[in-house]
């Protein structure tokens, strides 16, 4: 995984400016050989049909952090952790409420330190943002 910086050199609207295109094949495989693809995140919230995944708060953090989410109806959601080779660390399967949810987690459920990615996956809606654990 990787985030690209842009600095802009006029006035835009990214999502008008920046675009995934085929003249180079977009693609990334998770540790199955599965197709996972590849979308771009305009701003700090994925927002795709009332769904939306923020970023945790604190970040980086050394103690305890929450990652908040919102859900456009009650559903059924798995948030998990990897690391950055992408082996699962930790894992949880909850129903949540329509509107905004957060999770809490301490380091000691993820067992690691440095740059961490956490996603959270609905029947309709997958997104992944990195943290960062300090030692």
């Amino acid at each position: 995984m990787f985030t690209l910086v842009l600095r802009a050199k006029a006035d835009a609207k990214l999502s008008s400016a920046l675009s995934l295109n085929r003249t180079v094949s977009p693609e990334a495989y998770d540790q199955n050989n599965e197709n996972l693809g590849i979308a771009l995140n305009y701003g700090l919230e994925a927002i795709a049909d009332g769904y939306g995944m923020l970023q945790n708060t604190p970040n980086p953090f050394n103690g305890e952090t929450q990652i908040g989410f919102k859900l456009p109806k009650a559903t059924k959601a798995t948030l998990s952790i990897s690391d950055a080779k992408g082996a699962l660390l930790y894992k949880v399967e909850g129903n949540y409420a329509k509107g905004n949810n957060q999770v809490t987690l301490k380091k000691e459920q993820l067992g690691a330190s440095g740059v961490l990615y956490y996603t959270l996956e609905t029947n309709d809606f997958t997104a992944t943002k990195k943290m960062i654990i300090l030692q």
